[in-house]
């Protein structure tokens, strides 16, 4: 069975409200005392300078390797100082933190991490973050922000249900409302997913990334909460 993620827009366990610490100054910082003009120059000529270099560290975050726009670098592998280091929540939350958290990244507990790799080695990447609290305490349980490392072309559009999926373009699709009745009929062919565990789709950009039966219990398991798991439709 399939599982698809629906990240919630509402601040609580998934989504905690704060920011990172020292994370855009750190990429400032780089850009201007550490970079070479020759590393640069297609930011610069974006017009965008650090602000457009910030946005390409993000792309390596949430696109697949290799990704390309508006004329700068292919996405590639995720330097030291582009891993934030840091989020500092703005209160103590009253129903804890789930396992995976919506941070700007996605992050995940150090049980989830450890359940991930065993389901699917060597193929994430991830990068421990504090999680602090207004004061500065530090919270009990190290996260990891965590790149997904596996990209798949599953989605069916023509074998879904009528009326489960909305697209731009014919290239890039997504749930049509985010309840059970759309994303159960949400087809991914099993061929093509074959082992993996946790991925991303290149062209079904909602649900944000998928899972399969055994990496949804371990999610499950570590404590994830705040957002849901809908399970989709499986077709040969």
């Amino acid at each position: 069975m399939t599982w698809g993620i629906y990240e919630t827009t509402s601040f609580g366990s998934y989504l905690p409200d704060g920011e990172y610490v020292g994370y855009d100054e750190g990429l400032k910082h780089y850009y201007y005392e550490v970079m070479s003009d020759a590393d640069k120059e297609p930011f610069e000529k974006s017009g965008g300078r650090h602000i457009t270099y910030s946005r390409y560290v993000t792309k390596k975050f949430v696109e697949d390797t290799g990704y390309m726009q508006d004329g700068l670098p292919l996405a590639g592998p995720v330097l030291d100082h582009e891993a934030p280091k840091e989020f500092r929540l703005v209160k103590k939350p009253s129903k804890g933190l789930s396992a995976m958290m919506q941070l700007g990244y996605r992050a995940v507990s150090e049980e989830l991490k450890t359940a991930i790799e065993a389901l699917d080695p060597g193929v994430h990447d991830f990068w421990p973050v504090r999680i602090t609290l207004p004061k500065g305490e530090e919270w009990p349980e190290l996260y990891y922000t965590i790149r997904i490392g596996c990209y798949l072309e599953s989605f069916r559009p023509e074998e879904s249900d009528d009326g489960s999926w909305r697209t731009r373009n014919q290239k890039s699709y997504y749930v049509d409302m985010p309840n059970k009745k759309c994303f159960s009929g949400l087809a991914m062919s099993q061929s093509v997913i074959g082992s993996s565990h946790l991925w991303k789709e290149r062209s079904l950009r909602r649900p944000e990334f998928c899972m399969s039966d055994e990496m949804a219990a371990a999610f499950k398991k570590a404590g994830f909460t705040g957002s849901k798991l809908y399970k989709l439709k499986d077709v040969s």
